[in-house]
């Protein structure tokens, strides 16, 4: 009688965990970022232009999700490259993009979303890479810009 019990609890407690991850993970991959991007911009080696995008993780296995990135007007539907995990010191108010500029080109770097600490980084393209490489030698900085937008 006491093996039937314990195998009843531990069968139940097996299934509420699974029943947990799967809500979570579902709430997660229904996440999405609507924002307004004003200028051309770079996620990897492709380039995408100006216009209203609308980004949703596409959450893996492992560590290493993508991000599905859409443009209804220039008829854009990419995946990005392989996305890195970051964490901030607190929760985020506002989803925010964070792209890095050279000049007058832009690269997607970080994506974050509101009521989550935990932002996703992308890869260095090697196009960027070059042009940061370009800058240090001309003892140029690059900046930081940052652009709000939306749960949707």
């Amino acid at each position: 009688m006491k093996k039937q019990a314990f195998r009843t609890i531990t069968m139940l407690s097996l299934l509420l965990m699974l029943a947990a991850v799967s809500v979570n993970a579902q709430q997660l991959s229904e996440n999405k970022i609507a924002v307004n991007i004003p200028f051309d911009f770079a996620v990897g080696e492709t380039k995408l232009p100006a216009g209203k995008y609308t980004l949703r993780r596409i959450i893996s296995t492992s560590a290493a999700d993508q991000l599905l990135i859409r443009n209804a007007e220039a008829r854009v539907d990419m995946r990005s490259g392989i996305t890195r995990p970051n964490r901030a010191s607190e929760v985020q108010k506002q989803s925010k993009l964070i792209f890095n500029r050279y000049g007058d080109q832009y690269f997607l770097s970080q994506v974050w979303t509101a009521g989550s600490d935990t932002g996703r980084d992308l890869l260095q393209s090697r196009g960027e890479r070059n042009l940061a490489k370009e800058l240090a030698r001309n003892n140029s900085e690059h900046h930081k810009v940052t652009i709000t937008g939306g749960r949707q």
